[in-house]
């Protein structure tokens, strides 16, 4: 029998030389072909073999070190994620500690205007103000104005668009959307029906470009005192109060506003602040009584409180208002928590300013020492509270990581209205 020679394999070893190719081929992808002859010959210049590399999808690739921003949170942690910043020009992060102080100033006032000052309103949207405060007579232009303010305004940085939307009296919009009745009588209306209520009014606010209401009124009626007697109370009951402010924030938030919480510590037993100081009880008697309404509407996730101008026995420094007193605002943030706006009331209000002998330029400097993120001057020439607030950060009167820290909560605060449906 001849002898096969060395370099040429017996038929069944070529098949199994010639299958294990063609296994190596199957596992290696295409370039395993180039091992297979035609005949399933090895290839005269198949290469030597080499040990295989993964396939792209197979690589296993370690991991990549990055810088993780201070927003982030680790998935270990249980905390939720802070919000993020609101968004600038070509969409980056705004950033307000990058801002020069002229410009940071601007973002923690809010002025005032009458509706038909169309001039008023776009200059003040235009120089980056926290808001516009609007008051009577009504304008039938209002819309338009809006949409030119907001056309106006710097990127990012819209006004808000404020009015008094209590019900009864004290009801700016009335003329251009329909009266409310007042608190006293909404208080004696169920739950449901008072967010009802809100909602329908709120959503004809949105429509005219209006986005923060400035209530409810979360102060108790105290027979014979100035809230009382203006019928601006849901009830003598705090914790009815509680639930008609609740109720009505829950009607503004599925419209889309911002509804503001008022007046801090509360107003029930006070004087009218517009004419003169008021001193009201005890801080120990308020904490049984007036902050309860409070409490319950910081619980229910209330965006935002005005702060009176109101001197509490136990809780604010000699002669100075809530608005102006470290010790209060601080009690206030406390209450709170870190995310909730804190406004003043209008520091052009007598028990604010002229009755301390300061003008509402100086008590919006002093507010924001304090502790307040916005100083609502309603009355006052804009560009002089500005500057003021301007030099105060200028020389560390107000510190300038505490200004960013309120500007956040503003441009925050704006970001949400003006992303609500």
């Amino acid at each position: 029998m001849s002898r096969q020679s060395p370099s040429q394999p017996t038929p069944p070893r070529r098949w199994l030389i010639a299958l294990g190719v063609l296994l190596l081929a199957v596992v290696t992808g295409g370039a395993g072909a180039a091992l297979v002859s035609r005949a399933g010959q090895p290839s005269a210049s198949a290469p030597t073999a080499r040990p295989v590399a993964s396939s792209a999808a197979e690589k296993v690739t370690p991991p990549v070190t990055r810088s993780v921003s201070a927003t982030t949170t680790s998935p270990e942690k249980t905390t939720p994620r802070p919000q993020p910043s609101p968004r600038g020009p070509a969409g980056e992060q705004q950033d307000p500690g990058s801002w020069p102080n002229k410009r940071l100033a601007a973002v923690l006032v809010m002025t005032g205007a009458k509706m038909g000052d169309a001039a008023a309103i776009q200059g003040a949207a235009r120089k980056g103000v926290a808001g516009v405060i609007l008051f009577g007579p009504s304008s039938a232009n209002l819309a338009q104005t809006l949409k030119e303010a907001r056309a106006v305004a710097p990127d990012d940085n819209p006004a808000l668009i404020a009015s008094d939307e209590e019900g009864g009296a004290v009801q700016r919009l009335g003329p251009l959307i329909y009266p409310l009745p007042s608190a006293e009588v909404m208080g004696r209306w169920s739950p449901a029906k008072i967010t009802a209520t809100a909602r329908r009014y709120a959503l004809r606010m949105r429509a005219l470009g209006m986005n923060v209401a400035l209530g409810p009124d979360a102060d108790i009626a105290v027979p014979g005192y100035y809230i009382a007697t203006a019928h601006r109370s849901f009830s003598a009951d705090p914790r009815q109060v509680a639930v008609a402010v609740n109720a009505w924030n829950d009607g503004l938030r599925a419209a889309g506003v911002l509804g503001v919480v008022k007046h801090w510590p509360g107003h029930g037993q006070a004087t009218d602040t517009h004419v003169g100081g008021s001193l009201v009880p005890a801080w120990s008697m308020l904490r049984r009584r007036d902050l309860i309404p409070f409490n319950a509407a910081f619980a229910h996730r209330a965006p935002a409180v005005m702060v009176g101008h109101l001197r509490v026995p136990g809780l604010t420094e000699g002669a100075l208002p809530a608005t102006e007193s470290r010790a209060a605002m601080r009690a206030l943030r406390a209450q709170t928590g870190p995310d909730v706006l804190i406004m003043t009331d209008d520091l052009s209000m007598a028990a604010a300013s002229t009755t301390l002998g300061i003008s509402p330029a100086q008590a919006a400097v002093r507010s924001l020492v304090a502790g307040a993120d916005v100083a609502m001057a309603c009355w006052a020439p804009l560009d002089p509270v500005t500057f003021a607030v301007t030099q105060a950060i200028d020389d560390g009167r107000l510190p300038r990581s505490q200004a960013v820290a309120s500007a956040r909560r503003v441009l925050l605060t704006k970001m949400q209205v003006t992303t609500a449906r």
